[in-house]
């Protein structure tokens, strides 16, 4: 290439990605719930009883809590990630979002530059899920789907399918504040979709730090088999 189509090339690049960048809305840094650390989301605090089918009551009924989940160190899953008041960092470019949580050192990557999900999530399915969205406006939209059934959607016996769908909106209202909120929608567990929504602060720490949950782990041998009666509590 000539050099001075190559220099061309490199300016019109540059000036693409500088577009991108400015219509792309500053949701980067480090953020956290304000108040105490909680350890056990209960989407019922917020929404109340949740929509169950005929099933998925039968399922929470009979939940086995010695299988959570969280107690047994696995991951969480995208829900209850985010109900758990840990810090986290998000990280843009112009071709996805990464977010990087404490809990469980766990991340996920939103893709942002137009790729759909890929046909294959469906068969092996991630703990987080995959996700793909994109800018509207002031926040980004994205869409998580092919999450493990096994990551409940929080800690108390709600599980969901295969089916779940998830659609996520984060935006920033200023510039210390970070709203979240998720649309849930399963069709097998719930008979509507229900939507969770989270208020987060920027915090001044420089960095996220190490929580792994399998360190020095001693309660999984001691879990009792069964389940709760009657509603379940944290």
């Amino acid at each position: 290439m000539r050099p001075i189509l190559a220099g061309v090339v490199l300016v019109g690049l540059l000036g693409a990605a500088s577009a991108a960048a400015q219509s792309m809305p500053d949701i980067s840094g480090l953020w956290m719930a304000p108040g105490e650390a909680v350890l056990s989301p209960n989407l019922e605090r917020q929404v109340g009883e949740l929509p169950l089918t005929p099933y998925g009551r039968e399922r929470y009924m009979n939940f086995d809590h010695a299988l959570n989940t969280g107690a047994r160190c696995l991951p969480l899953g995208p829900t209850r990630t985010w109900q758990v008041n840990l810090p986290f960092r998000i990280v843009q470019t112009p071709e996805l979002v990464v977010i990087v949580y404490e809990v469980r050192r766990t991340f996920r990557v939103i893709y942002t530059d137009g790729r759909d999900h890929p046909d294959i999530i469906f068969d092996y399915p991630e703990w987080m899920g995959h996700s793909v969205g994109r800018y509207e406006g002031d926040a980004l939209v994205f869409e998580t789907v092919g999450i493990n059934p096994r990551a409940d959607i929080d800690n108390i016996g709600h599980e969901h399918s295969d089916q779940l769908r998830l659609v996520e909106r984060i935006r920033r209202p200023d510039g210390e504040t970070l709203d979240w909120e998720t649309t849930i929608e399963d069709p097998v567990f719930y008979t509507e979709p229900f939507t969770v929504r989270k208020t987060f602060n920027r915090v001044e720490n420089d960095r996220v730090m190490d929580y792994t949950c399998t360190e020095n782990e001693r309660d999984a041998e001691h879990l009792v088999p069964g389940v709760v009666v009657g509603p379940a509590q944290d």
